[in-house]
């Protein structure tokens, strides 16, 4: 029954998923910065199809930027990989790569964007990510104990693409395979083990972190580089900018009795602090974000909603509601090394992909008005505006002396009931 519901998927995916609008391929490639974040807004959704009747949604679960930021691939619940142009919205390819791989818990890229990795219960695989090609796989199963369940906590490349580097089980045993067959070449038992892992100097080491504890270790054989556990703060949460020069380590102070969090920006080299911006008391969920190249900005999730945080003054400039609960599958967001797109999963579905960026065109209102599925006051209503949306408008039309504009989900709005930003809009 299984194979069934996937193949229907799979066949639905190819006849349904098409590109929310080809417009969207206008859309320049601006990077966020300060001077720009003000035109941020929602340029794209991608949605999966519905299912067969009977069998459960399909969700994405994983999404990752390619190197060179032309490619985002998403991992679904169902374990097929998915290849989208974040510009166009096409699918450049997708494939299913390995049974058993229900879901995809790690996907990224290695170094040169020649090879993705996808691993997810019981085994892992290595596509060719300009094709979707299968080049290898394994099982995560130990040898000597194929019963042993072994989901992986983390994943990625060796420096030279010739390895894949996986950390599984409660134990997080680190093990070693060969991109080219697959085949398990060592295996190491670390002699502390993360909640929180992070391959940094251009994948030849590992960061290594939990609680107050963290170390820095060689990606080659574990062995000790450093120990960071004097030199940073408490981590609850860490990741690095797209050139890696940044880290980011959100945590809680000790001053505060663990109550209140900062954000700190370290030299991801030398580990030396470079800014601290005190957060204040933690509230429902810990801001999960990430830091453009120069620190200026951290883009990422708090509480549900896609927000951005100016690092000089300490506010947020921008921030979109569309909040969901983030509880059914972690925190999975995606900031493009190019730092011209932003790609989250829109998990009160769990069957979306939101994709932001710099919009030449966009709208918002102070107060909530309807949106239309045509282009006339008399067609269906297709939902409401609100006054903290921020879209992008991919089409104008005059319908009777009035001037609509067409939003990025297709939806139709009255020029008169909205307020237009942008350099391009006419």
């Amino acid at each position: 029954m299984r194979t069934f519901l996937l193949s229907r998927v799979t066949l639905l995916l190819l006849a349904v998923v098409v590109p929310i609008s080809a417009q969207n391929a206008d859309h320049g490639s601006v990077p966020i910065t300060t001077k720009t974040v003000s035109d941020m807004a929602r340029l794209a959704e991608l949605r999966l199809p519905p299912p067969p009747k009977d069998y459960p949604q399909p969700f994405y679960w994983r999404i990752a930027f390619s190197p060179d930021g032309k490619q985002l691939a998403a991992s679904t619940s169902e374990g097929i990989i998915i290849a989208y142009d974040p510009y166009s919205t096409a699918i450049l390819w997708q494939t299913q790569p390995k049974q058993r791989m229900y879901p995809g818990f790690i996907l990224t890229y290695d170094l040169s964007g020649e090879y993705l990795l996808v691993a997810g219960d019981y085994s892992f695989a290595v596509l060719k990510a300009a094709t979707g090609e299968f080049v290898s796989s394994n099982s995560l199963d130990f040898k000597n104990n194929p019963g042993d369940y072994q989901r992986p906590n983390f994943g990625g490349f060796s420096p030279d693409s010739k390895h894949v580097l996986l950390m599984t089980g409660r134990e997080n045993f680190y093990r070693v395979f060969d991109v080219s067959s697959g085949r398990e070449i060592d295996q190491l038992a670390p002699e502390v083990g993360c909640d929180n892992h992070m391959l940094l100097a251009d994948n030849s080491q590992i960061f290594c972190a939990f609680s107050r504890y963290s170390y820095l270790r060689s990606s080659v054989d574990l062995s000790p580089v450093r120990e960071l556990t004097d030199t940073l703060p408490l981590i609850d949460y860490i990741s690095t900018s797209g050139d890696r020069s940044l880290l980011l380590v959100v945590g809680r102070t000790q001053e505060s009795k663990w109550l209140d969090y900062n954000f700190t920006l370290h030299d991801a080299t030398t580990f030396a602090e470079i800014k601290r911006i005190p957060r204040g008391a933690y509230s429902d969920d810990w801001p999960t974000m990430i830091p453009t190249n120069d620190g200026s900005l951290l883009l990422g999730i708090v509480n549900g909603r896609v927000k951005v945080l100016d690092t000089q003054t300490g506010d947020f400039v921008v921030s979109f509601p569309f909040s969901d609960r983030l509880d059914s599958i972690g925190r999975s967001f995606a900031f493009s090394p190019r730092e011209d797109r932003f790609a989250r999963i829109l998990t009160d579905s769990n069957a979306a992909i939101e994709i932001y960026g710099v919009a030449d065109c966009w709208a918002t209102t102070d107060r909530e008005v309807n949106r239309r599925v045509k282009p006339s006051a008399y067609s269906a209503l297709a939902g409401t505006f609100t006054p903290t949306d921020r879209m992008a408008i991919i089409n104008s039309q005059t319908v009777e002396s009035d001037l609509w504009r067409q939003l990025e989900d297709q939806t139709w709005i009255r020029s008169d009931v909205v307020d237009v930003h942008g350099s391009k809009c006419s």
